[in-house]
């Protein structure tokens, strides 16, 4: 199984705003919960399965205005451990993969519409990968590369952590 929950709006952590606490409740945390409670009875009975949860780099490095996404999210990676724990004796992995900036449909759509005598598109995405050590974005199968090593046989040892798919971007040693 793998979770992967739409993006959140931004939000910040000023007391004086009112972001939408239960639905990213509902979206981030709950969607794990309920997909979690449906498929471990069959994983249990098959005597094995891979839990696989797309969370955000957010679970590992601040990210502004993130406050919603970050919250559920690390939600989402606490019950990933005690559940690793708890249903490694049925040989049912539970992992996370924390993705940096990957070239998907959302973040195409952010890129700012290419202006005639303006950057061009490559340039304006060279812009955005500025601060990645590898000086560039993901690309999505880069990011499907490490989740179906996960969904393999060869990851039947890794259970519990969380791993990030970011070119380095995250500057803390783990």
């Amino acid at each position: 199984m793998s979770t992967t929950p739409a993006a959140l709006p931004s939000a910040n952590s000023n007391p004086s705003t009112k972001p939408p606490w239960q639905s990213a409740f509902d979206l981030l945390l709950m969607s794990f919960v309920r997909l979690s409670r449906l498929v471990i009875p069959h994983m249990r009975a098959t005597g094995s399965g891979r839990i696989i949860n797309i969370t955000s780099l957010s679970v590992k490095t601040y990210l502004a205005n993130s406050v919603l996404s970050t919250s559920m999210r690390m939600g989402v990676v606490g019950m990933a451990k005690m559940l690793s724990n708890e249903l490694a004796p049925d040989n049912i992995t539970v992992n996370n993969v924390a993705p940096g900036l990957i070239l998907t449909d959302r973040v195409k759509d952010a890129i700012p519409p290419v202006q005639p005598g303006g950057p061009g598109l490559e340039e304006l995405l060279a812009q955005r990968a500025k601060d990645i050590p590898l000086g560039r974005i993901g690309k999505p199968e880069e990011l499907a590369a490490v989740v179906t090593f996960l969904a393999s046989p060869l990851a039947g040892y890794i259970t519990g952590t969380t791993i990030q798919v970011d070119g380095g971007a995250v500057k803390a040693p783990y």
